[in-house]
């Protein structure tokens, strides 16, 4: 909840806090009405192409992450496709970690 009305909090460190897709559910429903957060790093979290789908409804809605760490999860091509879909209309996020995570090198067009 204190996402949802902080208006001060610039950057938000959670890596390897082992939150996997359900926590970033929680966190992505704050996310998704925050206006302040600009660099958040998720990665080494056990989030696969679940926790990327929630990413995607925030990165298609959110106009203030600029920075986005999700290197070393489980995040697969579907999930990457998902999080594809969404950049389509993102015109803020400037950098996307996806390091270390299971996505082959090409994805197929099917949609999220």
């Amino acid at each position: 909840d204190y996402l949802m009305i902080n208006q001060t909090l610039k950057l938000l460190d959670l890596y390897d806090k082992n939150i996997g897709d359900a926590g970033v559910k929680y966190l992505c429903d704050a996310l998704c009405t925050n206006t302040s957060l600009t660099f958040l790093d998720l990665g080494d979290n056990n989030i696969g192409d679940e926790g990327a789908k929630y990413i995607s409804v925030v990165l298609a809605t959110n106009s203030a992450l600029i920075y986005l760490d999700l290197c070393y999860n489980y995040i697969g091509d579907a999930g990457a496709k998902c999080l594809s879909d969404a950049l389509a209309t993102n015109t803020t996020l400037t950098r996307l970690s996806l390091a270390g995570n299971d996505i082959s090198s090409s994805i197929s067009s099917s949609s999220c």
